[in-house]
């Protein structure tokens, strides 16, 4: 069984930081000022506390229905999960309105699985506030390999953001598989995902 805790950030009191000569932080208790932001710089919005993203270990096998869309060779092992309220309103209202430039999920990851020469492929959805997928959005596959330090980029194109205001949960799929069918994993292998942020315009926030 797969798990994966995730501290949601809270969007209503962020912490902002810009870098230049110093840094300077701060509770934001009104609305801020998105469209006016000086993107000629670099603006840090710091993690909120406990906002992070932990390990996610891998074991056992797949249950559940067949993932929406998603190619599953022979001899795979397959999990799926959802990310429960990521787009809350006003991460849709600041950072996926329509008209908004590509907005980018960037982090570092490590990956240990014993077996070798295996593939790992994550397939994104978008899950609407109806609870169906949105086939509107499309996000590219990630490939990933079993070593440390490695990136990963989850793109939501600008052409996009007129299909996200209906936005609340992200879908993960995570697919294992190999060439000669043989595909097994135990208690100690997994997948950690660290520094995750969010990049957009000129400026970006650390999940």
């Amino acid at each position: 069984m797969l798990n994966i805790i995730v501290v949601k950030y809270l969007l209503n009191c962020i912490v902002i930081g810009i870098i230049s000569l110093f840094v300077v932080s701060s509770c934001i208790d009104k609305k801020y000022d998105w469209a006016n932001l000086d993107k000629s710089g670099v603006i840090k919005i710091p993690p909120v506390p406990l906002g992070s993203l932990d390990t996610i270990y891998l074991s056992g096998l797949p249950q559940g229905e067949r993932p929406w869309g998603v190619p599953i060779p022979d001899f795979s092992i397959v999990k799926t999960d959802t990310m429960r309220n990521l787009f809350e309103g006003n991460a849709v209202k600041n950072f996926f309105f329509e008209g908004a430039s590509t907005v980018e999920i960037a982090s570092d990851v490590d990956i240990y699985i014993a077996i070798k020469g295996i593939t790992i492929d994550l397939y994104l959805s978008i899950i609407d506030r109806d609870g169906q997928r949105n086939e509107n959005v499309v996000i590219p596959k990630q490939s990933l390999t079993t070593v440390k330090n490695q990136k990963l980029s989850i793109q939501i194109a600008s052409q996009y953001m007129r299909y996200m205001q209906e936005a609340k949960d992200l879908q993960y799929t995570i697919v294992l598989s190999s060439d000669d069918g043989s595909v097994w994993i135990g208690k100690n292998d997994y997948i950690y995902l660290r520094d995750a942020i969010i990049k957009t315009g000129g400026f970006y926030y650390e999940l």
